[in-house]
């Protein structure tokens, strides 16, 4: 069986970093939401699937994850109505 190309960790650092901020930022900004203490070594072990994220870690991400895939899709753009209430709820649903 083939491996997937990305997975929801890759596209995560993908979507997080497209503008060219490094992903410390991002990194920072999880742990800062989540009130957790994730370094790069845990990235590196979710995306290669040596361990598994928390359910809060993947809702978090898939959240961040649906926003990029609908831009990246064209399915909505930059003047889009604000939508952080539906991607959470979505992200919410998609792992509960």
């Amino acid at each position: 069986m083939t491996k997937p190309k990305t997975n929801l960790i890759s596209t995560w650092i993908e979507a997080s970093t497209q503008c060219g901020e490094p992903i410390k930022l991002a990194l920072d900004q999880l742990n800062a939401d989540l009130g957790t203490r994730y370094g790069h070594n845990h990235l590196s072990m979710w995306r290669r699937g040596v361990r598994q994220p928390s359910t809060r870690v993947v809702s978090y991400m898939l959240e961040r994850c649906l926003h990029y895939a609908l831009l990246q899709s064209g399915l909505i753009n930059a003047a889009s109505p604000d939508s952080d209430e539906i991607y959470a709820r979505l992200a919410q649903q998609l792992t509960t």
